[in-house]
């Protein structure tokens, strides 16, 4: 460790570690008056051997290292014994600035972090990851932490000199306790930085988070993301043993934490504890020694010098939450997952990496929220990697390597993707008595991928839905054209199970109105009405896709999932139908936009300035398989609104009313006894309790009622005097 020198003070670039755990770092001292002449007396030589031994034990006192007693620099107190002329004369020099201590310093810091004082040992934690940083970028970030420290202690303004150390992950000193308060350590030489270790990561990632923060806001929140992050980079060293896969995966560190840091919208501490919780996921993956595919090695074998499946997943998982458009969905008809795969690496990847290491160690998954649990081991197949994510390497997949078909290679599913297609397709099916089946690895086609993927006809049957009632079984591709996969609506509720909460609008799909339908107001908002537990974001016109998109990136609910005809441009596919794609951008004047596809990079659009809003428009509203529709529904619910305004608000207020009034009754009953009981007859609350009967508190009706009112205001019904 590099420190100053200045007047009589010396300096030495070494630590102390004497074995009891405790790091003591020199603490040269500046001297004046007689106790200066003295000591220069005795020689500087000698006196720079004394002070490079000196050190702050653990009770606080100053004392000699034992190591170098038989230097010959003696003096005699009162009583006639031997005592070090510099020793006496740093004690009593120090001993006159016992009124002037008020700082704190950076070894007094360890200690009350490895007593319990969490909030110091936090600041001893970012304080070494700043270490790492260039020194302009170090110096701004000290300077940010001194504010922490000041604000937590009132110390004064000396933290800041404290020296760091250049051994990274110094192992904090066993429990002890300091007298208060302790000495300020010296300044550190003029631009000195430590040395950035090889084997380690820069920590440039680290530096917009950590410089990116609110007046007052402390640091200290961001503590769980530093050890979070450390604990994954020790393990990626000792879990992954080839250097290319190293070198890639805290690559993909360094670019998920600053891509998602400037694409997401969350707070700056949320983006952090988003980052931290991801990083713990990766984490159980490399920490555990067994998996699922343990119960499968009859199925599946791996080589010796392959890494485990479940590294290979974490590996996969960071390579997608640093770059989502890397989701593929290779040649099983999954985009709607695939999409929301995208969206949720985008926004709330802690959550995809939550449910694939659920499955991967498990098998099984309980969903954050509706208390759905769902086991996969009922069918391995769904389990066991298949031919594309045998054959899946994120090398090939950045560079572009081709081994025997360039469409296959290029759309590979990884299998963390494989794990969440099937594991989030059977959520959805789990309400309709149904499973999602692959075909089991060694039946599927080896040599037609392209053919299928290209060709008009349907495609070799490689999974299927299996109806678990009566157990009758027939193709994917079947059960898509019935709408009995993963539909629209499906989709936003989906992503409430899997991420904890409810968000509506990002799902641009086409409105089933004509546009003479469209153009009543009035109509829309019945059509909406009805279909307001969907969430979805209807698209009545061509021209209205500019301003939804604006729409949903002010609502802070970026990037949309849109649904097209793969037949229309821009796709123009040979028999296409229905499928889902994320929108990355929109141009300035909304005319131009960006889209990620799921069929490999060569399908991709990723600049703004390529692809025709308008077109797509066109897409979305001429879908190729309409899904039902509640039209006649909307248009009598318009009609009896403009006839009968007085009751309709009548009716408005007591949907609003009654939740509340549920959940404060004193007496416990249903809601059809309480509705009988105050003689409250609404036919469509009744409807709608005949088709959610597990909403006992209306939670769901008045959450959609409220989302509905709040796009229409008008339509909020106004209290009688």
């Amino acid at each position: 460790m590099a420190l100053c020198q200045s007047g009589d003070g010396v300096a030495d670039d070494k630590l102390s570690d004497h074995g009891d755990g405790d790091i003591r770092e020199p603490k040269p001292q500046v001297l004046h008056g007689s106790d200066a002449q003295a000591a220069r007396n005795a020689g500087a030589g000698e006196l720079a051997k004394v002070e490079a031994n000196r050190t702050n034990k653990s009770d606080g006192s100053l004392a000699l290292n034992k190591q170098n007693e038989s230097m010959q620099l003696f003096d005699r107190d009162a009583s006639g014994n031997e005592i070090l002329v510099a020793a006496r004369q740093i004690e009593n020099e120090l001993a006159n600035l016992e009124s002037q201590r008020t700082s704190i310093s950076f070894e007094e810091l360890i200690v009350k972090g490895r007593n319990g004082d969490n909030a110091a040992a936090d600041l001893v934690k970012l304080w070494r990851s700043a270490a790492q940083l260039p020194v302009e970028q170090k110096e701004r970030v000290t300077a940010k932490l001194q504010d922490d420290a000041d604000r937590l202690y009132g110390r004064g303004a000396y933290f800041k000199e404290a020296t760091i150390s250049q051994v990274d992950n110094i192992p904090l000193p066993k429990p002890c306790k300091l007298p208060e308060p302790v000495y300020p350590l010296p300044k550190p030489l003029e631009n000195w930085s430590p040395p950035v270790p090889a084997s380690k990561p820069t920590g440039d990632s680290l530096v917009p988070e950590l410089e990116r923060r609110k007046e007052g806001e402390t640091l200290l929140e961001r503590s769980s993301f530093v050890a979070q992050k450390e604990q994954l980079q020790e393990l990626v060293t000792q879990k992954i043993a080839s250097p290319q896969e190293r070198e890639q995966f805290l690559s993909d560190m360094a670019s998920f934490e600053k891509h998602f840091s400037e694409r997401s919208f969350k707070g700056d501490n949320e983006k952090l504890d988003e980052m931290a919780k991801t990083y713990g996921q990766l984490c159980r993956l490399l920490t555990s020694e067994h998996d699922v595919l343990d119960r499968y090695v009859d199925r599946f074998k791996q080589a010796p010098d392959v890494p485990p499946m479940r590294i290979q997943a974490a590996e996969q998982i960071i390579f997608h939450a640093a770059d989502p458009t890397t989701v593929d969905q290779g040649r099983r008809a999954v985009c709607p997952t695939a999409a929301l795969q995208v969206r949720q690496y985008h926004r709330d990847p802690a959550s995809v990496a939550r449910l694939v290491a659920d499955v991967v160690l498990t098998g099984s998954y309980t969903a954050t929220t509706n208390d759905k649990k769902i086991d996969l081991t009922v069918w391995p197949p769904n389990l066991v990697p298949d031919m594309e994510a045998r054959k899946y390497n994120i090398y090939d997949k950045i560079h572009g390597i081709n081994s025997n078909n360039a469409h296959l290679d290029d759309s590979r599913r990884s299998w963390a993707s494989q794990i969440y297609d099937v594991t989030a397709t059977n959520l959805v099916l789990l309400g309709k008595n149904c499973r999602y089946e692959q075909l089991p690895f060694e039946k599927e086609p080896k040599d037609l991928e392209v053919k299928v993927q290209k060709s008009k006809q349907p495609p070799l049957p490689i999974d299927f839905l299996v109806n678990l009632t009566n157990g009758s079984r027939i193709t994917w591709h079947d059960a898509l054209l019935r709408d009995a996969g993963v539909l629209d609506s499906d989709t936003v509720k989906l992503n409430q199970w899997i991420i904890g909460r409810r968000e509506i609008g990002f799902l641009v799909t086409c409105a089933q109105l004509t546009e003479e339908e469209a153009k009543n107001p009035q109509i829309r908002k019945a059509y909406e009405f009805w279909q307001r537990e969907q969430g979805l974001n209807y698209l009545y016109s061509t021209n209205e896709l500019p301003k939804i998109l604006r729409e949903i990136q002010a609502a802070h609910a970026w990037p949309p999932i849109i649904t097209v005809n793969t037949s229309l441009p821009p796709i123009n596919k040979d028999g296409g139908g229905a499928h889902s794609l994320v929108i990355q951008a929109i141009n300035n004047d909304g005319s131009k936009l960006a889209y990620d596809n799921f069929w490999g990079k060569d399908d991709d659009r990723t600049e703004a300035s390529i692809v025709s809003t308008r077109d797509i428009a066109i897409s979305i509203r001429t879908p190729k398989h309409p899904q039902s529709s509640s039209i006649g529904d909307a248009k009598y619910l318009a009609d009896y609104c403009k006839n009968n305004q007085a009751r309709w608000n009548q009716s408005k207020r007591i949907w609003l009313d009654l939740p509340i009034q549920i959940k404060s009754q004193t007496k416990k009953q249903s809601i059809a006894d309480y509705c009988s009981d105050h003689k409250i007859d609404e036919p469509i609350l009744r409807s709608w309790l005949a088709d959610h009967p597990g909403d006992n508190d209306l939670n769901l009706w008045l959450q959609t009622l409220n989302e509905w009112l709040d796009k229409y205001p008008d339509e909020r019904p106004t209290r009688s005097k």
